[in-house]
């Protein structure tokens, strides 16, 4: 789980962890600073519907101080690269109640959606069949 954390005042990054880094480092604009990705990262939903600059969670938590829990957002640059991504956004207010600054936590997706990728080839129909086959084959054969 990667941890961002933002100005609620400049929405500028005030601090990313190590595993947010990871996460987005396969974004990465050569030559550029990390920080640079926010200027050209795409947000979309899993369906695809793109997430509008101003319905981002982060602005979202910034402009309504709401809460925002396990939204899958794949997050993507112009030449194709993305990553999937469990969002989840929080204010931190101050006693007055002002928005003094915006958490963000990331999941990267990936290797979630590689176990169940296993877990469908191995549940596949046909393989179960074919290797229940095999077995009473080798059963027969007294091999088992």
């Amino acid at each position: 789980m990667g941890v961002l954390v933002f100005d609620g005042g400049t929405s500028y990054l005030m601090s990313l962890d190590r595993e947010a880094k990871r996460i987005v480092d396969g974004l990465r604009i050569p030559d550029r600073p990390l920080e640079a990705l926010l200027e050209v990262v795409t947000c979309r939903h899993t369906d695809g519907h793109e997430i509008a600059l101003d319905q981002s969670p982060l602005l979202q938590a910034l402009s309504r101080t709401e809460t925002i829990r396990a939204e899958e957002i794949v997050l993507s640059v112009s030449d194709g690269r993305s990553v999937t991504t469990l969002v989840n956004c929080a204010p931190i207010h101050s006693k007055q109640g002002a928005v003094v600054s915006v958490v963000i936590t990331l999941q990267d997706l990936a290797p979630l959606q590689e176990l169940e990728r296993l877990r469908a080839e191995f549940l596949n129909p046909k393989l179960v069949r074919a290797f229940i086959k095999k077995l009473r084959r080798l059963h027969a054969m007294s091999i088992l």
